[in-house]
C-alpha cells in the first residue's frame, strides 16, 4: 500500500530582484496513513513552506507531490474538492485564524453546510455540539455562541482544531499550532491532537521550532531536521533525538533546557556551533549549508560538496544524515 502523502525531490523557487530564492531544495519524505512526522528547524528554514506545498496551497517549482498515490497538481474540479476535504490545515495564530465577527456556531457550521455534511438544523446544532465534545470544550453549549474574542488563546485554538475536523480528514498539517498559546495548556493541546491521531487515525504533518515539542508528539513516528530549505537528517523520532547525528540537530537537542544546569554547559560545549547567525537564504553557502557554523567542517569536501541523505548504518536505514564527515567516523 502506498503512504498518504509522499515528497520525491520537491523544490520552491521565488524569484527576487537579488536572483531565485530557493526556499525548499530536494525535499523527499513519506507519511503513512495514521503516521505522524514532526518538521523542526529554525525560523526561514522551509518548513510552513513544506506544509502549504503539502496541503495543496503552494504549487512545487519542480518535484512531485503524492496524495493516496496521485499527483496533486493534476487535481481539478471534483477530484480537488475531494483533496480539499481530506487534507486540512491547522494555522499557528489562533488570534487571526478565526473570523472575529462569527461565533464558534457559525464557525463549525459553514464547512459542514458547504460540503453538505448534514441535513438539517437538528443535525447541524448536534454535530457541532458534538465537534466541541471532540476538543475538550465543555459543556458546549457554552461555547457555541461566543465570538473569538470572548475565548482564550487555548480556547481560540481548539475551535481551530474543531474546524478542521469538520470534514472528517485524513491528513491534517499542525503549522506550529501549539506555540502561540501558554504553557501551562500546551501539553492538553498536544494530547488533544495525539488522541485524534490514535482514535481517529489522522495522520499529521506537525511543523515547529521546538524540538522537545516534535518529540512529545511524534515520538511514535518520524521526525525531519531542515536547515536553509534541506532536510538534514531524517528518521524515527527516538533515534533522531536520543542518537542526534548531524551537528546542527546535535545543537538543537543540546539548546533543550534540562534540570542540571552543570549538565546543559558541558552538553551546550560538545555541541556548540561555530556561529549564531543563520546565513540568509539570499546568499546560501555553498557545499553543504550549514558548514560556516559546523563543528566538524572539513575544508574542501564540506564547503563544495552538497550531501545527500544517507543510512546511518546500511542503505536501507530508516534513520538518514545528510553528512559524509559523520558517516565515515
Amino acid at each position: 500500500m502506498s503512504p498518504l502523502v509522499e515528497f520525491r525531490s520537491v523544490e520552491r523557487t521565488y524569484p527576487s530582484r537579488q536572483g531565485p530564492l530557493h526556499v525548499i531544495r530536494d525535499v523527499s519524505f513519506t507519511i503513512e496513513r495514521g503516521g505522524i512526522l514532526a518538521v523542526v528547524g529554525e525560523s526561514g528554514c522551509g518548513k510552513t513552506t513544506t506544509g502549504k506545498i503539502a496541503a495543496g496551497l503552494v504549487d512545487p517549482s519542480r518535484g512531485t507531490v503524492l496524495f493516496d498515490g496521485e499527483n496533486i497538481s493534476g487535481f481539478k474540479g471534483p477530484e480537488l474538492s475531494r483533496f480539499r476535504r481530506r487534507v486540512q490545515l491547522i494555522h499557528q495564530d489562533p488570534y487571526s485564524s478565526l473570523n472575529p465577527v462569527r461565533t464558534v456556531y457559525q464557525t463549525l457550521a459553514a464547512p459542514l453546510k458547504r460540503f453538505r455534511l448534514v441535513k438539517n438544523r437538528t443535525e447541524l446544532l448536534h454535530k457541532v455540539r458534538e465537534l466541541l465534545l471532540t476538543v475538550d470544550l465543555t459543556p458546549p453549549d457554552d461555547y457555541l455562541y461566543k465570538y473569538p474574542h470572548q475565548l482564550s488563546g487555548g480556547q481560540r485554538q481548539r475551535v481551530a482544531v474543531a474546524r478542521a475536523l469538520t470534514v472528517n480528514p485524513d491528513f491534517i498539517i499542525a503549522d506550529e499550532s501549539v506555540s502561540m498559546v501558554d504553557v501551562s495548556i500546551r501539553s492538553s493541546l498536544l494530547n488533544m491532537l495525539l488522541r485524534l491521531n490514535q482514535e481517529l487515525g489522522v495522520a499529521f504533518l506537525f511543523i515547529t521550532h521546538d524540538l522537545s515539542v516534535a518529540r512529545y508528539f511524534s515520538w511514535r513516528g518520524k521526525t525531519a531536521v531542515m536547515y536553509l530549505g534541506r532536510i538534514v537528517e531524517y528518521g524515527p523520532t527516538p533515534e533522531v533525538t536520543r542518537l542526534s547525528a548531524h551537528p546542527y540537530s546535535r545543537a538543537l537537542v543540546a539548546s533543550l533546557p534540562v534540570s542540571d544546569p552543570r549538565v546543559a554547559r558541558l552538553r551546550a560545549q560538545d555541541d556548540e556551533v561555530g556561529s549564531p547567525d543563520v546565513p540568509s537564504i539570499q546568499n546560501i553557502p555553498p557545499g553543504c549549508a550549514f558548514h560556516p557554523r559546523c563543528p566538524l567542517y572539513m575544508a574542501g569536501s564540506c564547503d563544495r560538496d552538497v550531501p545527500e541523505l544517507m543510512g546511518m548504518r546500511e542503505s536501507e536505514s530508516l534513520h538518514q544524515v545528510a553528512c559524509p564527515v559523520v558517516l565515515t567516523r
